[in-house]
């Protein structure tokens, strides 16, 4: 059996770019550790509803400090209070954003045979050999390893800053409307001879 990983970064942007979380204090309710999650934030709103509604919190997940959690008596409650509201992702009270900044893993698991006779059998008599290749056949052998070291990252960047607008709205009145210094030299000349034309009529 072998087993490979591969490494998957995503990197979002917050501010005027979007919405995303870079701490669990960010949002109204998470009572996991370690970094922030959607799904972790998820059961947290799935949590205080629990709370709110049956006075305890479920035990199969995290819960909030100094809360009790519930006991087997209180498991029909908790049942229909999660037949009624549904999933957490849609509820309006529950906002999870995406986290700026995770990473996951993608595993793939191959299976084969590793051979079909050994070779310690092969000499044995059929009886022998078939109780041989069943023993042989009860053992595992299992590989672990990184074919290669694969890394993808997925990077939100501004599609368009202020210098990147200016300079693209120069280039952009450069191309329709001709603006350059030779430009506005023929205008000052052109200027400059009409003056002198109109004050020599006069």
């Amino acid at each position: 059996m072998d087993k490979a990983h591969a490494l998957t970064k995503y990197t979002r942007l917050a501010g005027r770019y979007g919405v995303c979380v870079k701490k669990p204090s960010e949002v109204k309710a998470y009572y996991y550790d370690g970094m922030y999650t959607t799904d972790g934030c998820l059961r947290s709103c799935y949590q205080d509803m629990i709370f709110k509604t049956c006075g305890c919190m479920d035990p199969r997940y995290p819960v909030a400090p100094n809360t009790s959690t519930c006991e087997l008596v209180q498991r029909p409650c908790i049942d229909d209070a999660v037949e009624q509201t549904g999933d957490p992702s849609g509820w309006e009270s529950c906002v999870c954003p995406l986290p700026c900044a995770n990473q996951q893993y993608s595993v793939e698991w191959h299976r084969t045979k590793s051979v079909s006779m050994p070779t310690q059998c092969e000499h044995l008599s059929s009886s022998s050999q078939h109780t041989c290749t069943e023993l042989a056949e009860d053992n595992v052998l299992v590989t672990i390893n990184l074919p290669r070291l694969e890394y993808q990252i997925f990077e939100e960047t501004p599609d368009m800053d202020v210098n990147r607008f200016i300079s693209n709205l120069g280039g952009l009145l450069g191309v329709l409307m001709g603006v350059c210094i030779l430009s506005f030299i023929e205008v000052a000349v052109l200027l400059f001879r009409l003056i002198v034309i109109m004050c020599s009529s006069k």
